[in-house]
């Protein structure tokens, strides 16, 4: 990366109004050879506590990277934090975050119900693409449906885009499904209308129709879309997916059951957040040798199978390395809410996926 020089690493700040962002290049040491491995991005912002300024400087992240993506037309994934501290002026014992992303975790998704597939592939979509007075155009609306709700989970970390492709999906399949299933006044968006009110969301429609048509219109902000799309992800994931079986005519127990799952991309990698506080003076937001260095280190796991859950006690040793005091209180299992994984010694939940002024690091 282009930039300054600070000692043998080549970085590149940005001072902003309300905060402070740092790219660093990061290496791997391989024999004597130090090779490019991403990139490590430092923020400095204030913000009401410390979990807000990890959810600011995850957003600040993104889009920092969504502007190098642009400049080198290439791809780069989502950042992650690795830690977070309260860095006030004159405070002993700080409030301190770190994030381990060991691969202890297997999670399980769900078994799969091989008579609704068989139903859904051979029963209902072979006749659906083989009727002869079907629309070619509604095969291949169908088609692009179901392929687009598969990227829909698969290809995308962006709440915002997988909601649009869900969304503009519907649209594209609106009038496949009042051609099944005709209203009185068969207007655009019927059908749309019609699943949300199956999901007990008629009312969530016009939200829903705004949202895409004001990010189309440049009318909301970043991050109010995002929260919107957010919020009710797995509505719409659950009406894109009812509207296409219910144009395929599966039966409603099949349904029923599909759509009793819960969403999983898979693309959220586990994290486990520990929580607590250093001794540490605050160090410097441009540089990478000034913050506090502490080891988390999953040493072994233990795994027992029950049910449809997987249990796990892992053995944690956190090692701090450069400040004092360093105290933990507890850990947050973090991950795609679709995976059915816990620890067995907390029953620590899943979740999802810091005026303090804080210094994070992403990577």
């Amino acid at each position: 990366m282009p930039g300054t020089l600070e000692d043998d690493l080549k970085s590149v700040s940005i001072n902003l109004p309300d905060m402070t962002i740092a790219v660093f290049d990061n290496f791997t040491p391989l024999s004597e050879l130090l090779v490019p491995h991403g990139l490590v991005i430092q923020i400095e912002l204030n913000a009401n506590n410390i979990d807000e300024s990890v959810r600011h400087a995850e957003d600040a992240a993104t889009s920092t990277l969504s502007m190098l993506s642009c400049m080198t037309i290439a791809s780069i994934s989502q950042p992650k934090p690795v830690w977070v501290y309260d860095s006030t002026p004159g405070v002993e014992e700080r409030s301190y975050r770190i994030f381990a992303y060991d691969t202890f975790t297997a999670p399980f998704t769900r078994a799969l119900d091989q008579a609704a597939l068989a139903e859904l592939l051979e029963e209902k979509f072979e006749k659906f693409l083989a009727e002869p007075n079907i629309k070619a155009d509604f095969k291949e609306r169908v088609q692009r449906a179901v392929s687009s709700f598969r990227r829909g989970l698969a290809d995308n970390d962006d709440p915002l885009s997988e909601f649009i492709v869900y969304w503009s999906s519907m649209e594209g399949l609106d009038c496949v499904y009042r051609a099944v299933f005709p209203t009185a006044q068969s207007k655009f968006m019927d059908g749309v209308r019609e699943v949300l009110s199956r999901r007990g969301q008629a009312a969530a429609f016009d939200a829903l129709k705004y949202l895409r048509d004001d990010v189309a219109h440049g009318k909301v902000s970043l991050a109010n879309a995002i929260t919107t799309a957010n919020t009710n992800m797995e509505l719409v994931r659950k009406a894109f997916l009812l509207m296409v079986m219910r144009i395929l005519k599966l039966d409603q127990a099949v349904i029923d059951k599909v759509l009793a799952n819960v969403g999983y991309k898979g693309k959220f990698k586990h994290l486990v957040k520990f929580v607590g506080t250093i001794g540490f003076d605050p160090g410097d937001v441009k540089r990478l040798d000034t913050h506090p260095v502490i080891d988390v280190t999953c040493v072994d796991v233990l795994a027992v199978k029950n049910g449809d859950e997987l249990d796990q006690k892992p053995d944690w040793r956190i090692t701090p390395r450069n400040c004092k005091g360093a105290k933990f209180s507890g850990f947050e299992l973090w991950g795609d809410p679709g995976a059915t994984v816990k620890l067995s010694d907390t029953q620590a939940t899943v979740i999802k996926a810091s005026a303090t002024p804080a210094i994070g690091t992403l990577i």
